[in-house]
């Protein structure tokens, strides 16, 4: 078996290493999902495809974006793993910094984790604000 190191690899490392971070985060969102609107949407003439996209997903939304984050995040600072399966010809944004520090810090180097940085930081940011706007929805739809 001809297995090449590179983008593959590294893929296929990270959904290994990701899975079960988004399993913990949108499996309690599916336990405390409301069965009783399952049952209610099919006894209505819902198809399975409409209670899917219209009651499931929606409930367990919440858990697949912070699973998403989770996972994003843990890409970003997983060094480990990508450096022992990225193969010639392929590198990450954490690999390329670490081979570039080792030649020495230079500007490259900071404006690249900068970067990295901010862009985290906007993520995090419109998540936290994505999450704000549906709990005011929640608490208006209430009243």
């Amino acid at each position: 078996m001809d297995f090449k190191l590179g983008f593959w690899s590294v893929l296929l490392s990270h959904i290994a290493f990701n899975i079960p971070i988004v399993v913990l985060m949108v499996l309690p969102k599916l336990i405390e999902m409301n069965r009783s609107m399952i049952t209610a949407a099919r006894d209505l003439g819902a198809t399975s495809s409409q209670v899917l996209t219209r009651i499931i997903l929606p409930s367990i939304t919440p858990g697949i974006l912070s699973g998403f984050f989770m996972a994003f995040t843990y890409s970003l600072d997983d060094f480990a793993v990508t450096f022992f399966v990225t193969g010639n010809g392929f590198s990450t944004i954490a690999v390329e910094i670490y081979s570039r520090a080792r030649q020495g810090i230079s500007l490259q180097i900071n404006a690249l984790s900068t970067l990295m940085f901010l862009f985290s930081l906007i993520l995090v940011i419109g998540y936290y604000f994505i999450q704000q706007y549906q709990s005011k929805t929640i608490k208006s739809e209430k009243c």
